[in-house]
């Protein structure tokens, strides 16, 4: 601004992800210049430092949640973000109850990874952590899930016939919506890995949802069978301590 002339000018970072490397925040980086000065068309170079200090990344898990499957992408948001400080992302994953983690992505710039699993144990629950760091690392953010997920699918059959259970992997309970076109009676077994029933429920269409309490149960993987005379689905559903 100025009290003697009529100054109009637009100044651009030439590059907005310029940040220095040295053990605290800080960012410079050149710009250009373009506008009028009292009517005059003016152009230029010029050279800017930022003004405050930068926060460290606030990441929000998004993806894996309710309904997620290994064939969808992992995804985070950064709530934070701010020009001049790039942020780059890691991926771990543990299978061993958070004990130990492996990467499977580092320097990401992107906010989404689909992850190939296929040499990880495919019957192993999985925990999920987003690490997001400025280019020098000295602003560190990091968010984890708070459950564990496996890398089993929602069956097609029960997505396609509008079946949703939810949350999978569960603590206290599996809450499972029933498509309307179910008619009459059927009944639910809650089987695990040794072929055991360990729940058996029949239901009637009254309500339209129904719940299998799990607290009771051991941690593991279990098969949800659903069936009357004419009728049959099974899925894979996982309990969590």
């Amino acid at each position: 601004t100025s009290d003697e002339n009529d100054i109009d000018l637009n100044i651009t970072v030439i590059n907005p992800k310029s940040e220095v490397v040295l053990p605290f925040y800080f960012f410079e980086g050149g710009t250009s210049i373009e506008g009028t000065v009292n009517g005059v068309e003016v152009t230029g170079v010029g050279f800017a430092e930022l003004l405050h200090r930068y926060e460290k990344p606030e990441i929000e898990l998004i993806a894996p949640s309710i309904d997620w499957s290994v064939d969808l992408p992992i995804v985070w948001q950064l709530n934070n973000d701010d020009d001049g400080r790039a942020v780059f992302y890691d991926i771990d994953v543990s299978y061993d109850d958070k004990e130990t983690y492996q990467k499977i992505a580092q320097h990401l710039e992107d906010t989404q990874f689909l992850w190939t699993a296929t040499d990880f144990p495919q019957d192993g629950l999985y925990w999920f952590k987003i690490t997001g760091y400025s280019i020098d690392s000295t602003l560190v953010g990091v968010v984890e899930t708070e459950v564990s997920y496996p890398l089993t699918e929602i069956s097609e059959q029960f997505i396609q016939e509008g079946w949703r259970l939810y949350p999978n992997p569960a603590r206290e309970a599996f809450y499972i919506d029933v498509p309307p076109q179910i008619q009459g009676a059927i009944t639910v077994k809650l089987i695990n890995e040794s072929g055991q029933p360990v729940k058996n429920i029949v239901w009637d269409k009254a309500p339209n949802q129904f719940t299998i309490e799990t607290r009771q149960l051991v941690a593991g993987n279990y098969f949800l069978e659903i069936s009357s005379s004419n009728y049959n689905v099974v899925q894979m559903v996982t309990v969590v301590k």
